[in-house]
């Protein structure tokens, strides 16, 4: 099955190569950036990526739309101050720490099939 680059925890958990933040797979909020060993904290994360080193887009050469955003209308971001998050795609122009943007990733193939199962 495709996960879209994702990484089932009962695979792989994330290592410290893997770089401090890391996003996870909530299985009903979604895509979520959290530092690397918070991943056990929560047990709705399923699955993991390393945090994208390219594609990042310069908010003041082009700030995100809700077209940009996910289905909860959220993009990926940096923020000089709490380093990586998932948030509203409008936050953006409201805080001057933030400073790139992306869109978040495709979620697993099995994404729906993950809430039945807990």
């Amino acid at each position: 099955m495709d996960h879209h680059g994702w990484i089932s925890l009962n695979e792989r958990t994330p290592a410290p190569a893997d770089g401090e933040y890391v996003l996870v797979w909530h299985v009903y909020q979604g895509t979520m950036a959290i530092r690397r060993e918070e991943y056990t904290k929560n047990r709705f994360y399923s699955h993991w990526k390393p945090i994208p080193a390219e594609g990042w887009i310069d908010k003041n050469e082009h700030m995100p739309t809700a077209e940009d955003g996910d289905v909860w209308r959220c993009v990926l971001t940096r923020h000089e101050i709490y380093g990586f998050k998932v948030t509203g795609w409008q936050q953006l122009e409201h805080d001057r720490y933030y400073t790139h943007w992306m869109r978040t990733p495709e979620p697993p193939d099995d994404f729906v099939e993950l809430r039945n199962r807990l």
